[in-house]
């Protein structure tokens, strides 16, 4: 997703509505650099920092910058272990097209 969508998405999950809250600007744009667009990925971070302090989220992005969030990643990984072998691939095909790499 692009970032204007990808911004919309994760504040409507973490606010409530489209746009970060006052004083939370830098942090939403983080975390949308830092879920690179994907909806999934967005939703799960909005729905971890909900109705945290601004003090919370700044602790939750140096976990991530050390730790990669292993939580988000699990997550997705669940999510397209439990597509079927025929979804996987279109999801394969998708996310070739998508960074411009050939499928092989």
């Amino acid at each position: 997703m692009g970032f204007h969508h990808s911004l919309q998405l994760f504040c409507l999950t973490a606010f409530g509505k489209e746009q970060p809250m006052l004083g939370y600007e830098f942090l939403s744009r983080s975390a949308i650099f830092y879920c690179k667009g994907s909806p999934l990925a967005l939703k799960v971070m909005g729905a971890s920092l909900q109705l945290r302090s601004k003090e919370a989220w700044e602790n939750q992005f140096e976990k991530f910058q050390k730790t990669k969030n292993m939580k988000i990643h699990r997550i997705l990984k669940s999510s397209y272990d439990d597509l079927e072998p025929s979804e996987k691939e279109i999801f394969f095909d998708i996310a070739c097209f998508f960074k411009g790499e050939e499928i092989s």
